[in-house]
């Protein structure tokens, strides 16, 4: 019975037991599903994170509102422009019409870095001065990037001249200073030079001193009103074709006068549509021997002078009462191979200009010259011919007298 016993004490020891080890699982577990007991869920350490895309696709590059503006640019490339303003002045005497007009080369010279974008120098020929005043704004250097014409000033800084990739942006442009943010809308160039349709920025403005009063009408209690227009033309892969200005002012009081001048610039000629260059435009400055231009020979050189530009005083001169100070405006160079007769030819628009023509060995001196009364013979032409040796020599072209209201005279000069 003893040994019976024993054995039932055992069997019921052993399930206590058990029973104790189940309660210490169920407790610890219930420590773990609390947090250890400071309440809230535990964290979830759960890597949720998805495995990365072994070959990811790129993104696109944004589509230009204006396609057509990311065309590559070239040392040589070059745009040439013909131009043409008519100034009228309004007072109690009548009205003063002047006008004028020219030609404007943009060509690419070497190219260099700015801020990481390849730009290229900007080489400006010919003439954009009109009534004395240059309407061609002082870029120096020229980019395209990103479907953007970029252009600077300083050679440190870029500036958005035409932007295809937003189609707006803050005002300016390559012949137009805009005070405002110019959009390109779709238009058409009509001038003397260039008619097609093209994409265009404008800016305009107007001021005057008068105000609209209820029941009373419009009162002006000032004596000036203003008015600005201006645009300018863009062609995809080809980039600026034209440009339009005008400004009217108008100032009222005892003496009225109004002033008003109109501009028309268009494209005649790129390298981006093929075209070639048959002759060369003078590049100012160009007033002394130092920064002489060179003139090929049988290539025509076009060039501009006013009395009174800067240039060169020179003893050997012809001085007058018209240009006393015996300057000299524009220099040229020329280089003979070998010894011969050659002649240099320099002929003019008639009526208002008077010039004269001079040529210089390397040391300076005064080796032949040509200067007539053109006016008083109505013959526009000066030319010198003679036998020369081997070597550099210097052509000077004086202004003695030129087209009022300081507009410059257009020439061409020859060298066979």
């Amino acid at each position: 019975m003893y040994s019976i016993y024993l054995k039932y004490i055992n069997f019921w020891g052993d399930v206590m037991r058990l029973f104790n080890l189940l309660i210490t699982f169920l407790f610890i577990v219930s420590l773990a599903a609390c947090g250890g007991g400071g309440g809230g869920s535990p964290p979830d350490n759960t890597d949720n994170t998805q495995p990365a895309d072994p070959d990811p696709t790129p993104t696109p590059d944004p589509t230009p509102v204006i396609s057509g503006f990311n065309f590559t640019l070239s040392e040589g490339d070059f745009w040439e422009y013909k131009w043409d303003s008519v100034k009228r002045i309004t007072d109690a005497s009548g009205t003063d019409i002047d006008n004028d007009n020219g030609r404007l080369r943009l060509t690419l010279g070497t190219p260099t870095q700015i801020n990481g974008i390849n730009t290229y120098k900007l080489i400006v020929a010919g003439n954009s001065t009109q009534y004395s005043s240059n309407f061609l704004r002082a870029w120096k250097y020229l980019a395209i990037n990103n479907n953007q014409l970029l252009g600077s000033k300083d050679g440190l800084t870029l500036e958005v001249l035409f932007d295809g990739m937003t189609g707006y942006w803050p005002g300016t442009g390559l012949f137009n200073s805009f005070s405002n943010l110019v959009v390109a809308t779709q238009s058409t160039i009509d001038n003397n030079y260039i008619t097609s349709p093209a994409i265009s920025i404008s800016n305009s403005s107007s001021s005057n001193q008068c105000e609209y009063f209820p029941g009373y009408g419009t009162i002006c209690t000032g004596d000036v009103d203003s008015t600005l227009r201006e645009k300018e033309y863009y062609l995809p892969n080809i980039g600026p074709v034209g440009a339009y200005y005008y400004s009217s002012t108008y100032y009222g009081g005892t003496y009225p006068q109004s002033f008003t001048t109109t501009r028309n610039v268009g494209l005649v000629a790129t390298s981006f549509l093929g075209d070639v260059i048959s002759d060369d435009l003078e590049i100012e400055s160009n007033d002394s021997k130092t920064l002489a231009q060179t003139v090929r020979v049988s290539v025509p050189m076009t060039g501009y002078i006013k009395r009174n530009d800067p240039g060169t005083s020179d003893s050997q001169v012809a001085a007058n009462t018209v240009n006393p100070d015996q300057r000299i405006a524009d220099w040229y160079e020329i280089t003979v191979a070998t010894s011969s007769s050659r002649s240099i030819a320099l002929s003019f628009s008639g009526t208002f200009s008077d010039l004269d023509l001079y040529l210089f060995d390397g040391n300076g001196l005064k080796i032949g010259e040509s200067h007539g009364d053109n006016q008083g013979t109505g013959i526009y032409t000066e030319t010198i011919s003679r036998s020369l040796s081997a070597g550099t020599y210097y052509i000077g072209i004086q202004a003695f007298t030129t087209r009022a209201s300081g507009r410059k005279s257009e020439y061409t000069l020859l060298f066979r």
